[in-house]
């Protein structure tokens, strides 16, 4: 990571900085990007600063620690102890930024100069330029962004209407979502269906194996063989039996 300081008059864009990702956005998306590149050209001039700073500050001076506090509100009047991450205030405050400049919500939000949220697309390119700077941002970011996509189209009415609106938030304030929640039955999920397919392929190789030993076994030897597997070379040096012939 480059440690230069915005306040040494050398400021950076990643968004400006990154030619092929420009060249790509104007060959695929040229209207998209049209409508959208002074909200990108400030994002990347946010990222390549304010947030790298941050985090170089973070990981040099104050990383997350957990620590532990009494829970004085047990009715049974047994003591508990709550844990958290306590994050520095500048981690925080960036954080809360991301949503702000409307990483999440963008594609569900119109703004007042805007006639319809934007596709995705913004997002996601601000999800690049933000992982070029603290990934430990970006991977909450676009979780939320997950939750976000899930609830907007497969959430009933209600359950939308009462949590949506919470992770599109674009005043700095919006909540983080997370998933996981379905993470285990996900995983125990993938392990199934990947020891099926290693059993499946172990039951194939079994049966192929000693066709495939004999193949390459005729092909050094020169020979052939015969029907069913059975291997007809000879030990070489080994005259060939002759059938009989009728007297």
């Amino acid at each position: 990571m480059n440690d230069q300081s915005p306040a040494a008059g050398r400021r950076r864009n990643f968004y400006q900085a990154d030619s092929s990702l420009q060249h790509w956005l104007r060959r695929h998306a040229g209207a998209v990007v049209q409508r959208h590149t002074p909200r990108l050209t400030a994002f990347g001039d946010w990222v390549a600063n304010e947030v790298d700073q941050a985090a170089i500050y973070t990981d040099r001076f104050a990383p997350p620690v957990l620590a532990g506090r009494p829970l004085t509100s047990d009715p049974q009047g047994n003591a508990a102890l709550v844990t958290e991450v306590v994050h520095n205030p500048a981690y925080a405050e960036i954080h809360r930024d991301a949503y702000r400049h409307g990483m999440i919500g963008l594609a569900y939000s119109a703004e007042a100069a805007v006639s319809e949220p934007a596709p995705f697309l913004p997002g996601f390119v601000m999800g690049y330029l933000l992982a070029q700077a603290d990934i430990s941002i970006h991977c909450p970011v676009t979780l939320t962004g997950a939750v976000a996509y899930v609830l907007d189209r497969f959430a009933p009415q209600e359950i939308k209407s009462r949590y949506l609106p919470g992770l599109i938030r674009l005043d700095g304030q919006a909540a983080t979502g997370g998933t996981w929640a379905n993470r285990a039955p996900g995983r125990q999920r993938y392990r199934r269906q990947r020891n099926e397919r290693r059993a499946t392929e172990r039951r194939q190789f079994r049966t192929t194996w000693p066709e495939m030993v004999l193949q390459q076994r005729g092909k050094r030897s020169g020979t052939r063989h015969g029907p069913a597997g059975r291997c007809a070379c000879r030990q070489r040096g080994a005259r060939p039996l002759s059938r009989a012939t009728p007297a």
